[in-house]
């Protein structure tokens, strides 16, 4: 369930990203590994935990290393498509 503190995280989190983020690394390397991050871990844990119990620690490394592999993912691609751009 929604709890107050999840909500006020929820508000830090889109201020911080939209002020802060956004203007210094851009929509796309910020907005596209979160999302992605974010509903990939949820799915894994939530499947995981529906099949056995998973603890704080297995959802936590879960998370870091499909964040980690998401980033690397999302920084090859953006390479690639910013590499004929900066060519000119």
């Amino acid at each position: 369930p929604l709890t107050f503190s999840t909500a006020i995280g929820m508000g830090i989190s889109l201020v911080l990203g939209v002020v802060l983020f956004f203007r210094y690394f851009g929509a796309m390397e910020v907005m596209i590994p979160t999302m992605l991050t974010g509903m990939l871990v949820g799915m894994f844990v939530a499947m995981g935990s529906s099949m056995m119990a998973l603890t704080a620690g297995t959802s936590v490394k879960i998370g870091a290393l499909t964040g980690l592999m998401v980033m690397i993912v999302t920084y090859i691609i953006n390479y690639v498509l910013t590499k004929d751009i900066q060519e000119f």
